[in-house]
């Protein structure tokens, strides 16, 4: 019974890290479980971290979906106002050339009357 009282937590364990020509350790850490999973957890975090001022504060946040440079903004809303511009005044050339046709087939129908 012993045996599933022992704290698995904190139990120790080493960890050698050894050169495989002469099994010299070269590296050697002495941790606990928790040590592990506390050490993995701020790697994470430090990893997400970097990331994420990575990509806030560089131009690789215009390669995401939603970002976009703000003067790209700003051109596409001057685009689009000249847009309904020039689509305001190929509207008014079209009437008037549908009124200088009718008033020319008019003239004509007038003409081709007289018997001339």
């Amino acid at each position: 019974m012993r045996f599933f009282k022992k704290n698995i937590w904190t139990e120790t364990w080493r960890l050698k890290v050894l050169r495989e020509s002469d099994y010299e350790p070269v590296l050697s850490f002495r941790m606990s479980l928790l040590d592990g999973i506390v050490a993995a957890s701020a790697l994470l975090f430090f990893t997400a971290f970097f990331t994420f001022f990575l990509v806030a504060f560089t131009p690789i946040r215009e390669y995401l979906p939603g970002y976009s440079d703000p003067s790209l903004r700003r051109d596409l809303v001057a685009l689009q106002g000249q847009t309904d511009s020039l689509l305001q005044e190929v509207d008014l050339m079209h009437r008037w050339t549908l009124n200088v046709r009718t008033r020319l087939s008019e003239n004509q129908g007038e003409s081709g009357s007289d018997g001339n």
